[in-house]
């Protein structure tokens, strides 16, 4: 009996000890107006597009795809749009390439489409989209075919779906568009819609 004369008091006391600490947390407490660092988030690193030919067990069959690519490097100016040429889109995969299978109204074998940079350019408009493809409405064989060029390009991520190739077009405050790429037979080009 004696026991359950203080088990009360002591259980009162925890209560209401347990009550008061919530409410202190619930107080509001001195807020620092000064600017806090932002934190430094490092990109992930983009893989070597000529590694990934290389890998790609499509193109080790027919090397056709892995051919055109070495022509447009060695033609162009432009060169592959790497994580430092980027602007980094936090929870986003950042692949400025991809081999792919299926645009819309595309019908060939697969191709590769990449976001590429003016490396002797530093305004914001130095990139373009190239897609290397062969498809069969005109002829079949491996060519360059330009999406876009002097645009910003720099939060632009290329993301492969079944059958399609969607560009999801990020802007500064983190909105973004989302556009997919096409084949138009009658104009002989790929775009962007």
């Amino acid at each position: 009996m004696n026991r359950l004369r203080w088990l009360l008091p002591v259980c009162a006391l925890v209560c209401f000890g347990g009550c008061r600490s919530n409410e202190q947390a619930a107080l509001p407490k001195t807020v620092n107006t000064s600017p806090s660092p932002t934190p430094s988030v490092t990109p992930p690193p983009q893989p070597d597009i000529n590694e990934w030919l290389d890998n790609d067990a499509e193109v080790r069959n027919d090397t056709r795809l892995k051919r055109a690519w070495a022509r447009f490097e060695q033609s162009q100016k432009y060169k592959p749009a790497q994580s430092a040429d980027r602007k980094f889109v936090p929870g986003e995969s950042s692949m400025s390439f991809a081999i792919w299978w299926g645009a819309e109204a595309y019908r060939g074998p697969e191709f590769l489409v990449a976001i590429v940079v003016d490396p002797s350019r530093s305004d914001p408009n130095r990139y373009g989209m190239v897609v290397i493809a062969a498809p069969e409405s005109a002829g079949g064989n491996y060519k360059s075919y330009w999406v876009a060029r002097d645009e910003d390009m720099s939060r632009y991520i290329i993301a492969p779906a079944s059958g399609s190739v969607t560009i999801q077009c990020y802007r500064e405050d983190g909105t973004y568009d989302s556009k997919t790429l096409g084949w138009y037979q009658s104009r002989q080009e790929f775009r962007l819609k």
